[in-house]
């Protein structure tokens, strides 16, 4: 992985003063210094440390998915953001499951 996409990722959790704190570090060096950020081992603010253990890599989040789904209309339930990604419940697995079953 590119160092630049490591220090975005730090300055990500921890705003351009962290990222600056390893910019000059090698890159096994910064890995391991990732490794104890990103795990919540490592002395920092509190803001910060939730950020770091809640970070996830932009490929892997749900946003697109909780952004497409439907508003609340007042009925009680909403839709949840896997219906709108077209990814089964397990509701739809388990009647399926029955289905082939009978």
């Amino acid at each position: 992985m590119p160092k630049s996409i490591t220090l975005a990722a730090l300055a990500e959790v921890g705003g351009p003063s962290l990222a600056e704190r390893y910019s000059k570090a090698k890159k096994a060096e910064l890995a391991q210094a990732c490794e104890r950020i990103f795990s919540g081992d490592f002395i920092a603010e509190a803001e910060v440390k939730q950020a770091a253990l809640a970070w996830v890599p932009g490929p892997m989040r749900f946003a697109a998915a909780v952004e497409e789904a439907a508003p609340d209309d007042g009925a009680g339930e909403q839709a949840c953001p896997r219906d709108q990604a077209g990814i089964p419940s397990t509701d739809d697995i388990l009647i399926d499951e029955i289905g082939e079953a009978a």
